[in-house]
């Protein structure tokens, strides 16, 4: 039968992907992405580190190595901390450029990231990552 025309998916090859996601609604919570087959759900994993009180951090040091390799240094004075988007793809002869523009197609345009940033100020993260210092600490942001 025909498929009406449609043109196919690059996403058809990918049998399983799952990873971490951060979207513009959800500016302190990560979301945990998860597809097997057809099926997929998004939702809440857990705080991003950066909005999680340094109270409730682990104190071993290789744990906390772990974490600070997360967070990226501050990148025109803008610090997200932890936040990222981290998916593993897994299928057989997978369109790759396909799969990067259509998930590039997801980002927020400049204009987009600029009003995100704006909005995000009212939202501060509770700790920042000290780059000054080898290796970087967590430090508690202070009002």
């Amino acid at each position: 039968g025909g498929g009406g025309g449609q043109e196919a998916s690059p996403l058809q090859n990918v049998v399983r992907s799952k990873g971490f996601v951060w979207t513009e609604r959800f500016h302190k919570v990560a979301l945990l992405w998860s597809q097997a087959g057809k099926a997929f759900s998004l939702r809440e994993f857990g705080m991003f580190w950066a909005a999680t009180p340094l109270k409730y951090w682990p104190r071993a040091p290789h744990e906390l190595a772990e974490l600070t390799a997360d967070f990226s240094p501050n990148v025109e004075g803008i610090d997200w901390g932890d936040r990222r988007q981290e998916i593993v793809m897994i299928g057989c002869e997978m369109d790759r450029e396909g799969i990067s523009r259509v998930l590039d197609g997801c980002l927020l345009s400049d204009a987009e990231m600029q009003e995100y940033q704006e909005a995000a100020h009212s939202q501060p993260d509770l700790v920042r990552m000290d780059f000054s210092q080898s290796p970087p600490r967590p430090r508690r942001v202070t009002g």
